[in-house]
């Protein structure tokens, strides 16, 4: 069985390149096909697109959280990939003709491999950068990023998983393509530094392509 592929959306912001929703219809156009499962966490409740990024969830059987703030993140990355991965486990505890307590076989029997790859904001705002002096930042947004997407690649079997990365600001860039070293990604992730704008759809789009010819 081919592994189940999932592009994790980590960000802050809204796409404030896409003025004329280009890129955000580009993205809709190639998730309406292709394989893909797009989950996202957006990280504040004023300046991110959770309308679009909620929509591409739903197109595709994924899911989109909102945090308030940095100490949500792991929570919520936690919550996002073990639905995925572990998504029959629900149909199970749900059947009233079946024990309360699930067997260990039964659970096992639920897990999706997957191949995911984590599409991580590093613009300026996900350090606590704001072009807005009167406005407070969180600088620990992007720390606990990391944090989190390295506590659910040390959740996932690179026996039959795979994890990519990539990170965007005004320009996407692909790190490291889907691979089952996950000493590899973990370096990747930890490496990730800030800067620039935030090129949101452009970045899944791009995205999405990697995805579909890996």
């Amino acid at each position: 069985m081919s592994n189940l592929r999932v592009l994790l959306t980590i960000t802050d912001g809204c796409d404030i390149e896409d003025k004329d929703g280009r890129q955000f219809k580009r993205a809709v156009e190639k998730l309406q096909p292709a394989p893909v499962v797009s989950l996202s966490c957006g990280i504040g409740e004023s300046d991110v697109d959770h309308h679009g990024l909620a929509m591409l969830a739903a197109l595709t059987g994924g899911r989109h959280i909102i945090v308030q703030g940095s100490e949500g993140i792991r929570q919520a990355l936690d919550d996002l990939v073990g639905r995925i991965v572990f998504r029959g486990q629900a149909v199970v505890a749900a059947d009233a003709q079946r024990a309360i307590v699930a067997s260990v076989t039964q659970v096992s029997a639920a897990r999706v491999p997957v191949d995911l790859l984590f599409l991580i904001d590093c613009s300026n705002s996900m350090v606590g950068q704001s072009d807005d002096p009167n406005v407070p930042g969180d600088k620990l947004k992007l720390s606990r990023t990391k944090e989190a997407a390295i506590a659910v690649v040390n959740s996932l079997n690179p026996a039959f998983d795979r994890v990519g990365v990539a990170q965007f600001c005004g320009d996407y860039r692909l790190l490291l393509r889907l691979t089952q070293d996950f000493a590899a990604v973990k370096r990747q992730i930890m490496g990730i530094s800030p800067g620039g704008s935030t090129a949101l759809y452009s970045a899944i789009g791009t995205a999405l392509d990697e995805m579909l010819s890996m």
